[in-house]
């Protein structure tokens, strides 16, 4: 169901919320946009681009103890937090917490990411001007999606916001606020929809890229295409669908913590054999990995077109254009992989 609420009515919603929630909104801090715990409604920030950082971290954790070794035993750390609510998450965001799900949740369950998604609601705010490095559309998705989303709030700009429930939970927390929504609001809400994916301006043709990343696995290319690329791991960091992670014990405790396939140790085993030795071989692996070996596995392409890579990388590599350019040809049985 939809329903039309004033911007006071959703601030009085949250605060309500706020009694039996840990509430994780968007804010500015420091001149960054941010998702983190609030504790007032007017720190919310109710119209941004999106967040430099996606709110991935409140279920996959930079860093995580899995449990503390006391007296000879493993004291197993409770995985269940309080109930949350992330307000105002960005379709994009929600679309990327599905795609972890095929990795945490569909064959062997991971019980720390599990109960997080179990006790965390998510509140979407659809995207009315989509950044210029934006391409959700082209993966399925779009700036006014509801996939994967409790509630939509799509804002009509006359500070009002037509709010819609998608799911149970989501229909429970908008019971008998604001009015229903009439054919005018739908209409008005239609529009800020085309307007917004009007000003999406690449589109994608993903599967063309399945085909040349096979076809193309053992290209020269790969050789010169690597080479602006420094190995920060900013983009594997700041992407929504990286999940990439390293399990270590550092005094008492095991702890988990996120680690990149762009990273020289990454692959590297206990004998010292490292099968992907050359940044050659780690730059095409995240290429493969998010567009030839998830798709193949889960049957979507592991990624949103959030467009954080593009922006955030210091050598500004734009991964769309190095999958332009792999040239279409037989892969080489003996080539370099």
């Amino acid at each position: 169901m939809k329903r039309l609420l004033k911007k006071d009515e959703l601030e009085k919603m949250v605060a309500d919320l706020m009694e039996n929630y840990d509430v994780i909104a968007p804010v500015l801090k420091e001149e960054l946009i941010a998702f983190q715990p609030i504790t007032r409604t007017d720190q919310i920030l109710w119209d941004y681009p999106n967040s430099l950082k996606p709110v991935k971290e409140f279920f996959l954790p930079p860093r995580e103890v899995l449990f503390r070794f006391k007296q000879g035993k493993a004291e197993p750390m409770s995985p269940a937090p309080k109930k949350r609510l992330i307000w105002g998450s960005r379709p994009c965001d929600a679309r990327s917490l599905l795609l972890l799900d095929k990795v945490f949740l569909d064959e062997t369950k991971d019980i720390y990411y599990f109960e997080k998604r179990e006790n965390t609601l998510l509140i979407g705010l659809s995207c009315s001007d989509p950044q210029e490095s934006c391409f959700c559309t082209s993966f399925g998705s779009g700036p006014h999606s509801k996939e994967g989303l409790d509630l939509l709030m799509t804002h009509l700009k006359d500070g009002t916001f037509v709010v819609e429930s998608n799911s149970p939970r989501g229909e429970e927390l908008v019971k008998g606020r604001g009015r229903v929504v009439n054919t005018k609001d739908e209409e008005r809400q239609e529009k800020v929809k085309e307007e917004a994916e009007g000003k999406i301006e690449r589109a994608l043709q993903p599967d063309s890229f399945l085909e040349k990343l096979v076809n193309g696995f053992g290209s020269p290319y790969w050789d010169k295409a690597c080479l602006q690329c420094i190995s920060c791991g900013i983009c594997r960091y700041l992407c929504p669908t990286c999940h990439c992670f390293d399990i270590a014990d550092e005094d008492s405790e095991r702890v988990r913590f996120w680690d990149a396939c762009s990273f020289p140790n990454f692959t590297k085993m206990t004998s010292g054999e490292n099968p992907r030795h050359t940044k050659r071989e780690r730059f095409k692996q995240w290429y493969n990995h998010k567009f030839n070996y998830f798709k193949q596995n889960h049957g979507v392409f592991l990624c949103v077109g959030c467009g954080r890579c593009l922006r955030s990388c210091p050598v500004k590599i734009d991964f769309r254009e190095v999958l332009d350019r792999i040239p279409a040809q037989t892969a080489s049985p003996g080539g370099k992989g």
